[in-house]
């Protein structure tokens, strides 16, 4: 499994951590306080076919109207996939696919200027 953690406002109190599980879903834990604690069971996204190898949280105001921050997930099943966590729904929408890497992918990255 893997996991990424973000506080969505800065100096806020409510952590996310996201964990990538083995049966291709993320779970989504929101925690409150310190020490971290989750005070919920975890809203669960799913769409991945394969293992979650990474995670990633991505924020700032080119991220727009997603409550300003997105979590990506790269999975075995040879897809990116970026989720909007801030989605009011019991299950956040995964709002876009990035299909057609070779092969399992096994990392995530932003540069400086936003580009995946």
């Amino acid at each position: 499994t893997c996991h990424a953690s973000h506080r969505p406002r800065r100096g806020g109190a409510t952590e996310l951590t996201a964990a990538g599980l083995a049966n291709g879903a993320v779970a989504l834990f929101t925690s409150r306080g310190e020490p971290s604690c989750a005070e919920t069971k975890p809203r669960m996204l799913r769409g991945h076919s394969g293992l979650v190898c990474g995670l990633l949280f991505v924020s700032g105001p080119e991220v727009g109207g997603h409550g300003g921050y997105l979590l990506l997930s790269c999975s075995a099943d040879r897809t990116v996939r970026v989720w909007d966590p801030a989605s009011s729904e019991p299950e956040p929408a995964c709002v876009q696919t990035l299909r057609g890497h070779g092969g399992t992918v096994t990392d995530l990255a932003i540069t400086d200027t936003g580009m995946l």
